[in-house]
């Protein structure tokens, strides 16, 4: 019974210090989420610019000849 009680009393520490260390670093990622979504839509908007460029100069060009 003693060996029981005491890998109880075990788990139970090491489940408190597994919650402690998860609840500790709830930001870690954080940055990098921030970073990727920046950079998804420094993209989009270089996209957006390129096809508004692109349509602008082909219709000009158009016009040309």
């Amino acid at each position: 019974m003693a060996h029981f009680l005491a890998t109880m009393h075990t788990l139970g520490l090491r489940l408190r210090d597994r919650i402690d260390a998860a609840s500790k670093d709830r930001e870690a990622g954080l940055t990098t989420v921030e970073i990727v979504l920046w950079v998804g839509f420094l993209v989009l908007l270089a996209g957006v610019v390129y096809a508004f460029l692109s349509g602008y100069i082909s219709g000009k060009l158009g016009s040309i000849t």
